[in-house]
């Protein structure tokens, strides 16, 4: 192995002198501690703005998502309370036709409608009140 007492270096920042003699390979000045110390440093507060960038960026599309839920939900109820109000209103004259058809009906044929009302009310009878 080479013996690199005296030789000079470059270290994390970039500065360039000379390693003294420790007589442990490995070991580093208080200098050279504080280099190390200041780029950990950096390198965590460079983490936390890109979370922090990170977390702001979620928030705001969040956001954004929010507000197109809310857009979209309010127009399917202005869009449903719209069509309501047609359906509504188309369910009104079906049913305002059908008890015109039912009381022509009766009128044309009196003893038939008796008939059919009798029948109805003896199979709803006999279905409510079954013996065993």
């Amino acid at each position: 192995m080479a013996n690199n007492q005296g030789t000079t270096r470059q270290d994390w920042g970039g500065n360039v002198g000379s390693r003294p003699n420790t007589g442990n390979r490995g070991q580093m000045s208080t200098g050279s501690n504080a280099g190390v110390m200041e780029k950990a440093q950096d390198a965590v507060s460079g983490a936390v703005d890109s979370a922090k960038e990170w977390a702001s960026d979620a928030a705001d599309t969040a956001k954004e998502w929010a507000s197109n839920a809310t857009e979209r939900t309010q127009e399917f109820v202005s869009h449903a309370a719209k069509h309501a109000g047609e359906y509504y209103g188309v369910a009104r004259d079906a049913v305002s036709g059908a008890e015109q058809n039912v009381e022509m009906f009766i009128r044309r044929n009196p003893l038939m409608s008796i008939m059919i009302a009798f029948g109805a009310g003896a199979l709803i009878g006999m279905a409510v009140c079954r013996r065993d």
